[in-house]
């Protein structure tokens, strides 16, 4: 029984670090990384899910000059589920920050008021924050860390 035991673990152990390895260095490129994490990010402000919302979202994200808190987003986002369309997604990636220059348009209805309005020149900054995937394993994850343009309403 003894002599089934270590290598029951030893073939579990090559297993669980085969899957992480694969994991690792099978990763999309930074470019679909991004393109990626905005969309989930955007269809689940559509869901009026704020959890998703607020993972593709940095900690120390601002809007315009504010720094809004993350109870007054995850509102916004279950109350209005805004419609975002970013129309030309395609980011500009310089080391660890990864910029978007886009026009937006957003509709949806906030306080029983439809909304919708088109903003020019909104420029959409990420940067790749890091943290550990199974404890052990170093991950990244873009995030979004500030959306600037004219215009933004105030949060």
């Amino acid at each position: 029984m003894k002599k089934l035991i270590l290598p029951a673990i030893a073939v579990l152990i090559l297993s669980v670090v085969g899957t992480i390895a694969y994991q690792y260095f099978t990763r999309p490129s930074d470019r679909i990384l991004i393109q990626e994490s905005l969309d989930e990010t955007i269809m689940a402000a559509k869901e009026g899910r704020p959890s998703p919302v607020l993972d593709g979202l940095s900690k120390k994200f601002t809007f315009g000059d504010e720094s809004p808190l993350r109870m007054d987003i995850s509102k916004v986002v279950r109350e209005a589920k805004p419609d975002i369309v970013v129309l030309n997604p395609e980011p500009t990636i310089t080391g660890d920050e990864a910029t978007i220059i886009s026009d937006v348009t957003v509709k949806g209805n906030y306080m029983t008021m439809p909304i919708g309005s088109t903003f020019t020149d909104v420029k959409i900054v990420f940067k790749r924050e890091t943290s550990n995937r199974y404890l052990v394993v170093p991950w990244s994850k873009w995030r979004i860390i500030s959306v600037e343009a004219q215009n933004l309403p105030s949060y």
